[in-house]
């Protein structure tokens, strides 16, 4: 049997330690819940989202560092963070009702957010998806057929990935792809 050295056991031991603390550091400020209220003050607390799949009727269950709860609703606050997932409050304007909270999927020159609708109290089982230009902030439904027949012309700026698309490069699920594909070739 081979004997290690104490000190070298003792360093090993030492530099696991220190590894996990770091890790458990790290995790624990990326799961930090916050708000950001109208006024844009952002208060760091614990979210409880009761239904994350019905975004339609979304609230926060806000609870404060003082052990304070509130609900909120989208008309009530700019965002949120739960977890690892990011909810911007956007009022459609076009929908009833007209301000929902939205999950942030991706940011860029064209933002991607995903919604699911509600649809005698289940959740359907694919989400929807919204894309927003940041030269227009026009919301834009993702619709993956017409974007393939052509009839949507969304990515006509990039015709090669237009073309991708149309040519059957890209499936319907693959909608964060294009969105990263075109934010990456707009820079």
């Amino acid at each position: 049997m081979v004997e290690f050295p104490r000190e070298a056991i003792s360093l090993i031991i030492m530099k696991n330690f220190l590894a996990c603390s770091l890790f458990l550091f790290v995790l624990s400020s990326f799961g930090q819940d916050y708000i950001i209220k109208n006024n844009h003050d952002t208060i760091q607390g614990s979210i409880r989202v009761p239904h994350p799949a019905y975004h339609l009727h979304m609230h926060a269950l806000f609870t404060d560092e003082s052990g304070e709860t509130v609900d909120y609703a989208p008309g009530d606050l700019v965002g949120f963070r739960s977890g690892l997932d990011s909810y911007e409050t956007h009022d459609l304007g076009f929908a009833e009702p007209s301000l929902r909270f939205f999950k942030v999927v991706i940011s860029g020159h064209c933002s991607l957010y995903e919604y699911s609708h509600q649809q005698l109290h289940h959740a359907l089982p694919e989400p929807d998806y919204l894309l927003m230009k940041t030269d227009d902030h026009k919301y834009h439904r993702y619709d993956f057929k017409a974007l393939k027949k052509g009839r949507d012309d969304y990515f006509s700026d990039l015709p090669m990935l237009n073309q991708d698309i149309q040519n059957g490069v890209y499936k319907k699920k693959d909608v964060a792809e294009i969105v990263e594909r075109y934010n990456a070739e707009k820079e």
